[in-house]
């Protein structure tokens, strides 16, 4: 079978497709790999005339054209993946375009990934992540308590700088957020926290007694009106990740717990995986 894409005017102003190509014998290799592209994003179309245009759907199946109606549509999206196509690009294009970079992709990624399988980009990444990840399927609901603390502790990247004029070099690491995700050091929950209190940490490098979680904490040497210095974030909040509190001790800043109960969300060893476990596959075969 080939594929099918749609076309629904006028109200719902957007061009769809499914493409279901033949699964006969392997994709072509192609001599060339064209670089995938993100699936164009549709243009608004002017409203429905009264004449009900706006119903109209029109649907290529790879050779021919016909004219639906919006429950032909409906219908076939149920059983059909549906790919959204720019205005600017005839369904034929799309059908070819389409078709070409899921033959790249999955020669790319050694018949791993299969684009015509999932529809979307996306749905095919989340689908090549779940298959070779080691985590668990599916994950525990969190409290209400747990999801307070996870998101007052939030506070976005370390922005730091001073007043300068001058030339400046910009510098970035390569693919650094996915490997800081495979790191065999990084762990992360796959199991609920519990709630401690702690009365007393540790400030010795050698001797941390800081458990993965999130502590209520007042941490000291905050300039008056400034959120960051140098090589640390200060959150008005006063939630901090073990990370933060551990940097927080090698750079010598004062670190006093908060005297309210619980203080601490703390994740034991049973409750995490490894990056390593969880993303080592994924990230040594991200194409």
């Amino acid at each position: 079978m080939s594929g099918l894409l749609g076309s629904i005017t006028g109200t719902i102003g957007r061009l769809f497709g499914n493409l279901l190509p033949s699964w006969g014998g392997p994709p072509p290799v192609p001599s060339e790999l064209p670089e995938p592209s993100e699936l164009p994003v549709p243009e608004e179309e002017p409203e429905a005339d009264s004449e009900g245009d706006s119903k109209d759907v029109k649907f290529y199946d790879g050779s021919t054209h016909w004219i639906g109606s919006e429950n032909d549509f409906r219908d076939l999206s149920r059983d059909w993946f549906l790919i959204k196509a720019n205005l600017k690009e005839t369904l034929q294009e799309v059908h070819k375009r389409y078709n070409e970079e899921a033959n790249a992709i999955f020669w790319k990624s050694g018949g791993q990934i299969d684009l015509r399988a999932t529809g979307t980009y996306a749905s095919a990444s989340l689908r090549f992540f779940q298959d070779v990840a080691r985590g668990p399927r599916k994950a525990e609901n969190l409290t209400p308590e747990e999801d307070y603390w996870i998101r007052s502790a939030y506070m976005g990247g370390l922005v730091w700088a001073e007043p300068y004029e001058g030339i400046a070099t910009e510098m970035d690491y390569n693919e650094f957020y996915p490997e800081i995700l495979a790191s065999f050091s990084a762990g992360w929950p796959i199991g609920p926290g519990e709630f401690r209190t702690i009365t007393y940490i540790s400030v010795s490098p050698i001797n941390y007694n800081l458990k993965y979680g999130i502590y209520h904490a007042f941490i000291g040497g905050q300039p008056a009106d400034q959120k960051y210095i140098r090589a640390f974030c200060y959150n008005p909040t006063g939630y901090y990740t073990h990370y933060d509190l551990k940097l927080a001790i090698d750079l010598g800043l004062h670190i006093e717990l908060s005297s309210e109960s619980p203080n601490a969300l703390v994740f034991e060893q049973n409750k995490l995986m490894s990056g390593r476990d969880i993303f080592k596959f994924f990230y040594r075969n991200k194409t």
